[in-house]
Order: C-alpha cells, then structure tokens, then sequence
C-alpha cells in the first residue's frame, strides 16, 4: 500500500488525517501528499492543535472526488466507473 493510499484510506474511514498520525505511519512529508491529493481534486480545511504540550496539523475532508472503481472483465479488459 502507497502512502497516498494510506491517506486516502484515512480520509475514508475518519474525515481526518494529521501530521502526528503521518509520522507514526512513516510517512515524513504528509503537505506534499495533501498536495497531490488537492491536485486529484480533494478540498481540506486545516487547522493547527494544541495537544499534549505540542502542535498538531490536521487536514480535514472538505470534499472528495468522485471515487474511481477499476473492474477487469475477462476478454473485455477494464471498466472504469465512478461513483
């Protein structure tokens, strides 16, 4: 699994990714990731957190594209859908 699909499961099942969370998963350069992900049209409202005598970034869902399901069919090859 990717990093972007570490992050994008996240965003999926909770709404929120954060930079704490980036680096206990090994992932160093989550602004970059949100980078890529603003370019594959999701929206993120940020906001910095004070926690635990330290800072934390948080990047939460504003919206999400539309999710692409790749489906391979025996002598057809693959079907795009998106939903």
């Amino acid at each position: 699994m990717t990093q972007l699909d570490q992050i994008i499961d996240k965003l999926n099942t909770d709404g929120f990714v954060s930079r704490n969370w980036a680096l206990s998963m090994y992932i160093g350069r989550l602004a970059s990731r949100m980078t890529d992900l603003r370019e594959l049209g999701w929206e993120f409202h940020t906001e910095n957190v004070k926690e635990h005598g330290g800072i934390n970034y948080y990047y939460y869902v504003k919206r999400s594209p539309l999710k692409k399901e790749v489906f391979k069919v025996e002598g057809i090859g693959q079907i795009i859908r998106y939903n």
